[in-house]
Parts: C-alpha cells; sequence; structure tokens
C-alpha cells in the first residue's frame, strides 16, 4: 500500500466511480429508444454549425447508447468545458418482475481526472524548479530570486482553487444527470 496523505485519499475517493442502480418501468429497447433520442455523439460545435441541428433544441446527453452499455454526460459538460463533470456508465439488463434495470457506477470522467492528475504533478514538478531557481538565486545574492520562491505559492492557490470549486461541481451535477436520466426513462434511483 502507497501512503497518500488524507487530502489526496479524500479527492481520490470523492472522484472515484460510485455504484448505482436506476429501475425503469420500460422494457430495454424503449429505454434505449428514449435515451437515444436526447442523446448525441456529435460535439457541440457541429451540433451548433450543422442546418440540420441548429434550429433544434440541445440534447440533454452526450455518449453512446447502446445494447451493450450506456455511457452519457450532461450535453453541456461535453464540450469539455466542464473539468469536473460525471460520466454514468450503466449496462440495460431486463428486470425479473418487467422494465429494465440499469447497473453501473457514475463518477468523474477517467480521462478528466487523469488530465487533472497530469497536470498537478506538471505544476508540482513547476513549483519545485521555481524554489531551486530562486533558492539559487538568493544564495548568489540576487533578491530576484524572492520572485521564484513565492510564485509555487500563486500556483498552489490556484489548484487549491481549482479543486474546492470543483468537487461540489461534481457533487451537484452527478445528482443533475441521474434526474435527467430519471426524466428521460422514467426511472428511480435504487442505489447511489
Amino acid at each position: 500500500m502507497v501512503w497518500r496523505p488524507a487530502s489526496v485519499r479524500s479527492w481520490s475517493a470523492r472522484t472515484r466511480p460510485r455504484p448505482v442502480v436506476l429501475s425503469s418501468p420500460y422494457p430495454v429497447e424503449e429505454c434505449l429508444r428514449r435515451l437515444a433520442q436526447v442523446t448525441t455523439k456529435r460535439t457541440t460545435t457541429s451540433w451548433y454549425l450543422a442546418t440540420k441541428t441548429a434550429v433544434l433544441p440541445n440534447p440533454r446527453f452526450w455518449g453512446d447508447v447502446s445494447p451493450a452499455g450506456i455511457t452519457i454526460v450532461e450535453f453541456e459538460d461535453a464540450s469539455g468545458r466542464a473539468s469536473y463533470s460525471p460520466q454514468l456508465c450503466v449496462r440495460p439488463e431486463p428486470a425479473a418482475g418487467g422494465g429494465t434495470t440499469l447497473t453501473g457506477t457514475i463518477g468523474m470522467e477517467p480521462y478528466k481526472k487523469d488530465v487533472t492528475r497530469v497536470m498537478t504533478v506538471g505544476a508540482c514538478l513547476m513549483c519545485l524548479a521555481f524554489i531551486a531557481v530562486g533558492i539559487a538565486l538568493l544564495v548568489g545574492g540576487h533578491l530576484s530570486g524572492l520572485l521564484f520562491v513565492l510564485i509555487p505559492l500563486f500556483l498552489a492557490s490556484f489548484f487549491v482553487g481549482f479543486s474546492v470549486q470543483g468537487l461540489p461541481f461534481l457533487e451537484e451535477h452527478i445528482v443533475k444527470l441521474i434526474e435527467d436520466v430519471n426524466k428521460t426513462l422514467g426511472s428511480a434511483c435504487l442505489e447511489e
């Protein structure tokens, strides 16, 4: 086991996909049809620029809908502006008493989580380099080294602010994504 500070463990736990089970009264085929009607694979730019879709209302979701599985995010978040947007990945299966059970996970999109990790590691390496340069300049008698020692404080405050704003966004949009799917499928969340 690798030791990690409590704040890293907490961040990792809050962004980890969570199990989710949705139950819809409709059969699998109807659930897939309903989701496919409000889901697109097109990018937001191509949606707005295409003459056929430019005048239509925005789709609710962006992603893939198939009998093998459903992977969707909110359409507005698909533009990449929302780094902490949740992704729903479920398998539709016929329920014992009729209807459909959708079982899977909901959480931060894996590639966005990886990008956030890479950015954090890169920022940490930059901070170490700035501190090393700053110390070297200060030891050499140059006061400009003080600037290099202070820059990491500004970088750290940016990343802390990014996380402080991002995690509540993720929590809020997990609820919104489940509510939108429930509206579309007439379903209820059995487990989250």
